[in-house]
């Protein structure tokens, strides 16, 4: 994960490209959003990536735009995954040439930070990226999900939904889900 200094993040930057964009002041804009997250400013790297992904803005400006948005990712903000994956979807040959084929996979990026978050023991928030992980085809987030739900440290115990999770992992070829099932099965008949 990049890693930025924690004292001062870029907010009065990117309060200053806020204030630029909303006056139509769009050179000032990009100014203050680039030193904003330049900084790490992650609200400011998604702002970048939504700019750069406008057609009319630049052509090919989607490249830069997953670049600002998996920034944003790796700390952790959260609507820059979604606009990360449309990106991905609509220049996938593009974005895998220019960044290589190892980082194209949303699914292993959500869980990757939902792994993240867990070993910071918030299983609220590792729960969300896991769930998302699963969403995007990833057995492991389905996995890590269901484990989260059937056994937490934190959030509450939810076997209907854990059983949902480890239907998904199974579908998307956890071969240890099926066991879990049997499992969830005879504790839900209790």
């Amino acid at each position: 994960m990049t890693t930025y200094a924690q004292t001062d993040n870029g907010t009065a930057e990117y309060d200053k490209g806020k204030e630029a964009a909303r006056v139509q002041n769009y050179t000032e804009t990009m100014n203050w959003y680039r030193k904003a997250a330049d900084k790490g400013n992650p609200e400011a790297m998604y702002a970048l990536g939504q700019i750069y992904n406008d057609k009319n803005f630049m052509e090919d400006g989607f490249v830069v735009a997953y670049f600002w948005l998996n920034q944003g990712l790796r700390l952790y903000h959260e609507n820059s995954i979604t606009l990360l994956h449309e990106i991905y979807t609509q220049h996938k040959a593009v974005i895998s040439l220019t960044f290589g084929s190892n980082i194209n996979d949303m699914g292993y990026m959500a869980e990757v930070i939902g792994h993240e978050y867990r070993n910071e023991t918030d299983e609220d928030i590792a729960l969300r990226w896991f769930k998302r992980s699963a969403d995007y085809g990833s057995a492991n987030g389905a996995t890590m999900a269901e484990l989260i739900l059937y056994s937490p440290k934190k959030v509450k115990k939810d076997l209907p939904l854990a059983k949902q999770y480890f239907e998904k992992a199974k579908k998307l070829g956890d071969i240890t889900a099926e066991l879990m099932l049997n499992e969830i099965e005879n504790e839900l008949k209790k």
